[in-house]
């Protein structure tokens, strides 16, 4: 999903506590993945446009992946997957960690705050196993999802050279109401 050649953002979710849950508009639910699930969030996937192309044999790699089925959620409207996240078993710099992974929404569900809810729901799992770091990898242009991810508690990864500078222009283009979380920044 970045662009070519562009290592992607890193972002450590580095709380104790578990993001808090928000209140879900009546119409919606939060649920884990259930079998059967596999065509309907490839279809999701495929809807929010961002993230290449999605089918059943390429949700099925990612069940028989680091992905931990009941770690994968679902936001879901009158029995339509309108936005997802889940985490996966990973080793990042030669430890294990949780990511938070493939994280998206129905671009005609955007603003409603779904992606937060599963998201948060994605990071209160990921609390409950062993205590591990948890991390995020998402894209410069993401500006909704990046506003998202810091209000829920992430905070930016500046290891690779040129992530002091995109952070910059991330917070200059986030404008007003961000400046809490600008010079936050961890060192790994």
């Amino acid at each position: 999903a970045s662009q070519a050649g562009t290592v992607q953002l890193v972002m450590w979710y580095e709380r104790e506590q578990p993001p808090a849950s928000e209140p879900l508009p009546t119409r919606y639910t939060v649920r884990p993945f259930q079998n059967g699930d596999e065509g309907a969030w490839a279809d999701l996937l495929n809807r929010n446009g961002q993230l290449w192309h999605w089918d059943t044999e390429r949700i099925g790699g990612e069940l028989a992946g680091a992905l931990l089925r009941a770690g994968q959620f679902f936001v879901v409207d009158e029995g339509r997957l309108v936005a997802c996240a889940g985490v996966y078993d990973r080793q990042r710099n030669g430890w294990p960690c949780w990511e938070i992974g493939w994280i998206a929404i129905d671009p005609e569900r955007a603003g409603k705050g779904l992606g937060r809810q599963v998201a948060v729901a994605a990071v209160r799992y990921a609390r409950t196993l062993a205590q591990r770091p948890i991390y995020l990898l998402t894209d410069d242009h993401r500006l909704p999802a990046l506003k998202t991810y810091l209000k829920i508690g992430f905070t930016p990864d500046l290891n690779h050279p040129t992530y002091i500078e995109r952070w910059r222009c991330i917070f200059a283009e986030l404008g007003e109401g961000y400046e809490e979380y600008n010079g936050d920044f961890r060192q790994r």
